[in-house]
């Protein structure tokens, strides 16, 4: 009987290896595209649904991963879904879409999807078409397909005007919404990268009437954003020679951003000229509130150099918490400096600036021609929690007198 056993477990074996064998040999079934193809032989093709084909990375990576200790969630509509690592790009099988576009000329579903493809790679000419198309059959998603056809249209991957700005009001007159499709498409994108103020002029058009998404513009334009807040500006670099192009590596910030920069506005439109105002730091280190630090140059000046540097704080929705002047050249022989520690503990000091003699003379403002810097008074803050800012004392803080 044992014996009988063994030779039906080594039966049993190798009967597992044969199945095994062959379907490891078996042929492998066929990859799924993107755009299923109608049976052969059928007589009425079935309608093609009607689903937008994802098919960038920037529609489904954001600005910004998620703090430190929160969990990643499903996004929602215009809300910043997580970050996600070493995600693949969707595949955009272009000859099956344009194969299905021939098959089914008269579905416009079939039409919209091809040329959002021909858009994503790059083929405007064949994407204005095939989106043209299906906007005459009477695609139903008005907002969508308005918004990829004036993307389309946008000349030399940059430029909104004349067909592509009317198509893109259009798309907003018809329910289009996701002004996260402007803020990172690549063609805007570059916009930014050139500090392309049309690009803020569509923006606010489309959006001006909604806070969070300005807010979100405003805080993208700015320097990229840091999760530690350090700043220190002292008197010599208030009083530094001014150069250029350190002042060009802090954009201007646009004058449709007044909810967050006070005067920006006036500056930029007014026929007087106004203060100009240039972004220092965009800062987060905690989901409850950004840090901005803006500073503020007066025309036509004898000095280029920015008088005064504010800090802000705002909500994630882009309601403003709390404001502070930190730094500023008052008056020839005052100024006023600050250095703000990553634990968000702020000093300002209040300084007397004495000049070498004959300096005017020279008529140049700089700190080669200070004599020396006295500091009189420094006062201490912290940035709550919640984004207030509260004053304190040097005990408290952990700072030595």
């Amino acid at each position: 009987m044992k014996k009988l056993s063994i030779l039906g477990l080594l039966a049993a074996i190798a009967f597992g290896i044969v199945i095994m064998t062959n379907t490891k040999n078996s042929p492998k079934q066929e990859d799924s595209v993107l755009v299923d193809k109608p049976l052969d032989g059928a007589k009425t093709p079935e309608p093609i649904a009607e689903t937008s084909i994802e098919v960038s990375e920037e529609e489904i990576t954001t600005e910004k991963e998620p703090m430190l200790g929160e969990s990643a969630s499903a996004p929602k509509v215009n809300e910043a879904p997580t970050k996600k690592i070493n995600t693949p790009k969707v595949v955009i099988d272009i000859a099956k879409l344009k194969e299905m576009a021939e098959q089914y000329p008269e579905d416009a579903t079939a039409q919209f999807k091809y040329g959002k493809a021909c858009s994503e790679l790059g083929q405007d000419e064949d994407a204005v078409e095939a989106l043209k198309k299906a906007e005459e059959l009477g695609y139903k998603n008005l907002g969508n397909l308005y918004y990829e056809l004036a993307y389309a249209l946008m000349e030399h991957n940059k430029y909104v005007g004349g067909e592509a700005y009317d198509y893109f009001e259009k798309a907003r007159e018809n329910g289009f919404r996701n002004y996260r499709k402007f803020l990172y498409a690549p063609k805007f994108v570059e916009m930014q990268k050139e500090n392309d103020w049309s690009f803020v002029e569509i923006f606010q058009e489309l959006f001006g009437d909604n806070k969070k998404a300005m807010f979100k513009a405003f805080v993208l334009l700015g320097p990229e954003k840091t999760d530690k807040l350090s700043y220190d500006l002292d008197a010599k670099t208030l009083f530094s020679s001014y150069n250029k192009e350190a002042r060009e590596n802090h954009p201007r910030i646009n004058g449709y951003f007044d909810d967050f920069a006070d005067g920006v506005g006036e500056g930029m439109f007014s026929r007087g000229g106004g203060n100009r105002f240039r972004y220092e730091m965009v800062a987060q280190h905690t989901k409850n509130y950004i840090t901005v630090i803006y500073s503020e140059e007066v025309p036509w000046a004898d000095d280029l150099r920015p008088r005064s540097y504010h800090l802000v704080t705002f909500s994630p929705e882009g309601e403003k918490i709390d404001e502070m002047k930190i730094a500023e050249r008052r008056k020839l022989n005052r100024c006023k400096t600050v250095k703000i520690e990553q634990d968000q503990t702020i000093a300002i000091t209040e300084q007397k600036v004495r000049w070498k003699e004959g300096w005017k003379d020279e008529g140049d403002l700089d700190y080669d021609n200070v004599k020396y810097t006295k500091a009189i008074s420094t006062d201490y803050y912290m940035i709550s929690e919640n984004g207030k800012i509260v004053e304190t004392d040097p005990i408290s803080i952990g700072m030595a007198y």
